[in-house]
């Protein structure tokens, strides 16, 4: 009987992510504090809502993690 993967999707795609170091960085840096605790980048409605989405958002803390998988990798 095979067994499943236990990653998340989440992790999943992290992992994926991981092997795209520029993609990373860019991410960190378009998906920063804006200084009031919200996401410079993320809006309410994707192009034109108010930026009302609490930092770090789903897409920095994706990356983040990618970040960490990528370091690991490397270190091997």
């Amino acid at each position: 009987m095979r067994t499943l993967p236990t990653t998340t999707p989440f992790e999943a795609l992290a992992a994926e992510l991981a092997a795209s170091p520029r993609l990373i960085t860019a991410l960190l840096a378009e998906h920063a504090d804006d200084g009031t605790g919200h996401c410079r980048t993320c809006t309410t409605m994707p192009g034109y809502g108010s930026r009302d989405v609490a930092a770090p958002c789903s897409l920095r803390s994706l990356a983040e993690y990618a970040a960490v998988v990528h370091e690991r990798r490397s270190a091997r």
